[in-house]
């Protein structure tokens, strides 16, 4: 969203609407006037939903994942791909 020239007052207007779902319904969740600053409002976006968050592992990671003895094949294939999508 390029908002440059925008007046604050119009950017606090769309904001919550450039917002997903989740995020949308914690935003409206807050306290009238309990956040004084944007680095307020993003250090209790943090503290909501960092942890929540999917860690990204480095690729090099895939060269470390081995069938398991008593794994089959396809289970193999499915904790592989989904380390895939995470890297």
């Amino acid at each position: 969203m390029n908002t440059q020239g925008t007046s604050d007052a119009v950017i606090c207007i769309v904001f919550p609407v450039t917002l997903s779902r989740d995020i949308r319904t914690w935003y409206g969740s807050l306290k009238k006037q309990s956040i004084s600053s944007f680095p307020e409002l993003s250090k209790e976006f943090r503290n909501s939903f960092a942890a929540s968050r999917r860690r990204h592992i480095h690729m090099v990671h895939l060269n470390f994942i081995k069938q398991n003895d008593f794994e089959t094949t396809r289970d193999y294939m499915k904790r592989f791909n989904e380390a895939a999508r995470q890297a």
